[in-house]
């Protein structure tokens, strides 16, 4: 399960990578986009409950 996660969050990470990919390597956009998708979904989450 662990393996197809990995993959899913890999490929909506490629998606949108073109986009930043002139101001960013890979490995730092994965982190801030990550981490934006993180504290999109605490904030949604807080509201929610």
């Amino acid at each position: 399960m662990n393996l197809s996660l990995s993959k899913g969050i890999e490929a909506f990470l490629q998606l949108f990578y073109p986009i930043f990919k002139k101001w960013l390597a890979y490995d730092v956009y994965a982190y801030l986009a990550v981490g934006a998708l993180n504290t999109a979904l605490n904030i949604l989450l807080f509201a929610v409950l």
